[in-house]
């Protein structure tokens, strides 16, 4: 019991956890919110210290229905956001999900969610890893963490 007081701790103190494994970390998790119906935005980071590469498969939170990864990219002056199956980190590196990049798109709220709320969001990895990060939830003008 301990442990799990310790690692709840942790969690809260600084947005992240590794449940399986020291070599995958997620850090700086926030949530933009807007308002329903629209899907809100999940932004983070996650490290990745081990010696071979790690994809990120899957997130989900008991807070929304649905959680997404997606990636907007930008051509021609134009932005388009798409769906992608996973995203790689590689090997010793860290990756950026941000505003024009990389997100999770978090749909179906299961309760209002405000400013100022810490949501749960689990990140799962091709190797069966997963990590727990709490996000704090910021105003839709928000840009960075």
């Amino acid at each position: 019991m301990k442990h799990a007081v310790v690692l709840a701790a942790l969690v809260l103190a600084t947005g992240s956890a590794s449940a399986a494994s020291p070599a995958v970390s997620v850090s700086d998790c926030w949530i933009r919110s807007v308002p329903a119906p629209a899907p809100s935005a999940g932004y983070f980071k996650v490290h990745n210290a081990g010696k071979t590469p790690v994809r990120l498969v899957a997130a989900s939170s008991s807070a929304y229905g649905e959680v997404m990864l997606h990636q907007t990219r930008h051509d021609g002056g134009m932005s388009k956001m798409s769906m992608v199956p996973s995203v790689e980190i590689a090997a010793g590196g860290s990756l950026e999900f941000k505003p024009g990049g990389f997100h999770a798109m978090l749909e179906k709220p299961r309760q209002e969610i405000k400013v100022g709320a810490v949501v749960p969001v689990q990140f799962e990895f091709d190797s069966g890893e997963k990590v727990q990060a709490s996000c704090e939830v910021k105003p839709a003008k928000t840009m960075a963490h």
